[in-house]
């Protein structure tokens, strides 16, 4: 725990923390033309130059457009009874990208894992062969819809963050009682991420599917490093994949003080209820809301059940400014009883996981790990295949972790 502390000391005496309304003003609005400005390289090279972006700007990341290549983004959240029964091998296969989990250190936490699978056919195989004795609570669900908060016309003045819970309360009041109120929401960004549009998909042979993997491995490089007229190949392929909707750049913020993170996941909830979730959570001023889709489980249910509406909240406040937070979360509680939602899990104070992977595999090269080349490709059905984690006897296979390189290797010799 004491490298943990010491981590996050060093992150935040890197900050210089500042408010400055009008340069804000210009951050926001950047954020909602973000595509635009990234589509001219030189441009954004003046850009990058204004006080707005070398004071607030951290990195800009970006998210593929997983549905036409035939993949989607999935989550894994998972509470075993005993991890000493879990063989995590099986667990994370070959395609996570990211694992989160308390801070707190406690025999058996949950876990949080993100992963790249085959759309609409996630590998559940160990999920389903684990009994249902051995699971406190599991939800496996893929994004299909990504709202990105980033505004800052409430909750901040020149002094700093304000979070008023009496003009929230408010706010939520006026949204689930009042229907004549006009809910005022800032401009935010949508990525969509449905497959029910789709025809065809681009294959691991297709320019568009070597450009991804050049630029995006198990997370995304930053954007704003490469867009500079230095390598010329990344910077084309960056460009090429923004202009034809494959990749969704999104920013990464620093020097605002935003340090404390809550994550909720709602499974099973009415189109309404969501509807009036996404007004209520877009209150906040940086953060995510991702519309969902997938299966969970309960000890106390007899059979997992499947949803087509869900969410998962991600928002991010300021260290210590998030006054009455207990007051918060307990009008949370009371929103999600007025909208009948009945399961919910918060995740907060929780941290990168790395370590757990470093110890689940030792040997892992983060910088060749790709799980985007961890699948196969069906070229006759024009699919990816899950790799095969048991045998006959059910008896564990462990997915290779560097699939398509050993692939190439093979064919070469």
């Amino acid at each position: 725990m004491s490298d943990l502390y010491k981590i996050i000391n060093d992150r935040i005496s890197l900050e210089k923390i500042g408010y400055n309304l009008n340069q804000l003003k210009r951050l926001q609005e950047f954020h909602l033309s973000l595509n635009n400005h990234l589509y001219n390289v030189e441009s954004f090279k003046q850009v990058k130059k204004e006080p707005f972006f070398t004071t607030y700007i951290k990195s800009l990341k970006f998210l593929p457009s997983f549905q036409h290549f035939g993949l989607a983004q999935y989550y894994l959240y998972i509470y075993p009874k005993n991890f000493d029964k879990i063989d995590l091998k099986l667990l994370f296969l070959n395609t996570f990208q990211k694992v989160i989990c308390p801070a707190s250190i406690e025999k058996t936490n949950p876990l949080l894992i993100k992963y790249i699978m085959p759309q609409k056919r996630p590998n559940k195989k160990y999920i389903n062969w684990l009994k249902p004795f051995q699971l406190r609570e599991f939800c496996l669900f893929s994004v299909i819809k990504i709202h990105c908060l980033l505004q800052f016309d409430r909750n901040l003045d020149k002094t700093g963050w304000n979070f008023d819970y009496d003009k929230f309360k408010e706010y939520v009041q006026n949204i689930l009682f009042n229907p004549e109120f006009k809910t005022f929401t800032s401009p935010k960004r949508e990525f969509n991420l449905s497959d029910q549009t789709m025809t065809s998909y681009f294959s691991p042979d297709s320019s568009e599917y070597k450009a991804l993997t050049n630029i995006y491995n198990h997370k995304s490089i930053d954007i704003k490093s490469y867009l500079s007229g230095k390598t010329l190949l990344k910077e084309q392929q960056i460009t090429d994949l923004l202009k034809k909707g494959l990749i969704f750049p999104f920013i990464k913020l620093k020097n605002l003080d935003f340090r404390e993170k809550l994550l909720i996941i709602i499974p099973n909830i009415s189109i309404k209820a969501k509807k009036s979730l996404i007004a209520i959570f877009s209150y906040f001023n940086y953060g995510f809301i991702y519309e969902i889709e997938g299966e969970y489980f309960i000890t106390e249910f007899e059979n997992k059940i499947t949803f087509e509406d869900g969410l998962m909240v991600k928002l991010y406040f300021p260290n210590s400014k998030f006054r009455h937070s207990d007051l918060f979360l307990e009008l949370f509680d009371y929103i999600f009883q007025w909208l009948e939602v009945k399961q919910y899990i918060y995740l907060y104070d929780y941290v990168n996981g790395k370590r757990i992977l470093k110890s689940i595999f030792k040997d892992l090269n983060f910088k060749k790990y790709n799980p985007l080349k961890n699948l196969k490709w069906n070229h006759k059905d024009k699919i990816w295949m899950n790799p095969k984690i048991f045998t006959d006897k059910f008896e564990p296979i462990y997915p290779d972790l560097y699939f398509s390189e050993k692939l190439i290797n093979s064919k070469q010799s």
